[in-house]
């Protein structure tokens, strides 16, 4: 049976869960933490929880590790970072 004039419930949208932080790892081992992170001019430029802009060299950072840490976490990455 058809409704004329009646609009068809539409489904909530999806919404994207909160995942946390993400992990960058460093060739040395260290596990940094950051909220949102980009690469510029060669260097991580990151985010921390508490608002603090902070940058490593790209170098330093471990980009497989980084990735794998971060895949397992539900974080997912793509390269290059």
């Amino acid at each position: 049976m058809l409704f004329v004039g009646r609009p068809e419930a539409t489904p909530p949208a999806a919404t994207v869960p909160d995942v946390g932080q993400f992990i960058l790892v460093l060739r040395n081992g260290t596990r940094i933490q950051a909220v949102a992170f980009t690469s510029s001019n060669g260097n991580i430029v990151y985010i921390t929880a508490d608002g603090s802009r902070r940058m490593i060299a790209r170098a330093d950072l471990d980009s497989e590790t980084t990735v794998r840490v971060n895949d397992e976490r539900g974080t997912p990455l793509q390269l290059p970072l």
